[in-house]
């Protein structure tokens, strides 16, 4: 049975973390197409000239008050990720990648890689990177873009979005519903959203570690939800017909999902539930969404759109969503895999092995386990294939899953 997450309407004025979205004046029609910023002042947003259509990267220092352009070519701008406060990167369009090492001022060492269209770029170290595309295309560099290997994504249909929480973990969207992850640095990718999403174009993609809740949104108002780390998925209803284009996390618990005809979703539970938000006058289609701050969001779109919203957030509390903590080692694993755990409180405890359709493989039975810290040694799973699969422990009223991989 499918899990439906309802999501509650909500109005400009309620209260929340995103009371206030204000409208900025960039004094361009450019079509914004995502937006990054370094710190609160420091930004830029890339998008396609409406005229020209030519790409453009505009910046501004002073909080979006003021916006310069700084770079203009000749393929469309899609995707501006900064790594750290000087160096950032676009990926454009014709297999075209720009890179700054001076906080967006300037744009240069354009790289050339093949001529697919790039949608989205992710640096999650200092050296390592992923570009991402049309047809499937993805490319790895291991040297900060000296060099750019070709990996294989498993589909032949577009690369939307491309999310890392750090070198090995990471997932691909795109077309036709396909979600794939990786746990060793994009050297392989496995598909684990299901083919009943295969309808679905996603746009976008957001991980919540804290609650190992992710997000994917895309056409005609879908969005799917999961709880364990993707490895199941469900549909959710946004209560939008419009198409979302992208979504972030900050502090754990506030998210945004943006889209178009001026579609603001928010949560403020680390995206159990979502409200609408209500910013007045703006129609435009919305495509891009950044965190400055913990407090502090971005959002630009067509027409030179670019909203900002900003409250104290001071007082919002952590939920608990889980009394254990888990860890997993050694992972990637050969034939022994180690789960430490660690109760609040004495419960029953059972863990699961699946694969990545959900099947349960392997089940070990604990029993009562003591309040405090326990490791136990699956040694059953060392005849399992090479390849990812989920351990999921379960006690009384929680369960928690995590992705594993076998060499």
């Amino acid at each position: 049975m499918k899990k439906i997450i309802t999501l509650f309407s909500a109005t400009l004025i309620s209260t929340g973390i995103f009371a206030q979205w204000d409208t900025l004046t960039t004094n361009t029609t450019t079509n914004f197409n995502s937006i990054s910023f370094t710190n609160e002042n420091n930004g830029v947003a890339v998008g396609k000239d409406v005229t020209l259509a030519n790409g453009k990267a505009y910046q501004t220092t002073d909080g979006g008050l003021t916006w310069v352009m700084v770079n203009s070519g000749t393929s469309s701008y899609n995707d501006v990720f900064f790594q750290n406060t000087n160096r950032g990167w676009i990926a454009a369009d014709s297999g075209y990648i720009l890179e700054t090492i001076n906080s967006g001022q300037t744009w240069g060492n354009l790289t050339h890689i093949g001529t697919q269209n790039f949608n989205c770029i992710h640096f999650p170290t200092d050296t390592l990177g992923f570009v991402a595309g049309d047809n499937g295309c993805i490319y790895k560099t291991s040297d900060l873009g000296l060099s750019w290997d070709t990996l294989n994504s498993g589909t032949l249909l577009s690369i939307n979005d491309i999310f890392f929480t750090d070198g090995l973990n990471g997932w691909i969207v795109g077309d036709g519903g396909y979600i794939a992850a990786t746990l060793n640095g994009g050297n392989t990718w496995t598909q684990v959203s299901q083919p009943f999403f295969g309808f679905m174009n996603i746009h976008g993609f957001a991980y919540n570690a804290s609650y190992a809740n992710a997000i994917a949104v895309g056409n005609l108002g879908d969005a799917l939800f999961s709880s364990n780390s993707g490895m199941n998925w469900s549909i959710f209803s946004s209560g939008v017909t419009s198409t979302l284009n992208k979504v972030a996390f900050t502090n754990n618990l506030a998210g945004v999902i943006v889209g178009d005809n001026g579609v603001i979703l928010r949560t403020e539970d680390g995206g159990t539930t979502w409200m609408r938000d209500s910013v007045w006058g703006v129609t435009e289609n919305l495509k891009g969404i950044c965190w400055a701050s913990d407090t502090l969001a971005y959002v630009c779109g067509l027409n030179g759109t670019v909203l900002k919203s900003q409250s104290d957030i001071s007082s919002v509390r952590p939920i608990i969503k889980n009394n254990m903590d888990i860890s997993v080692f050694p992972n990637p694993f050969i034939d022994v895999l180690n789960i430490r755990i660690e109760l609040g409180k004495s419960s029953v405890v059972q863990i699961n092995v699946l694969d990545v359709t959900g099947r349960i493989l392997l089940t070990e039975n604990k029993g009562i386990c003591n309040e405090g810290k326990q490791i136990f040694h699956l040694n059953g799973i060392f005849s399992l294939s090479e390849g990812m699969y989920f351990v999921t422990v379960k006690t009384e009223n929680q369960e928690v899953t995590i992705p594993v991989v076998k060499n």
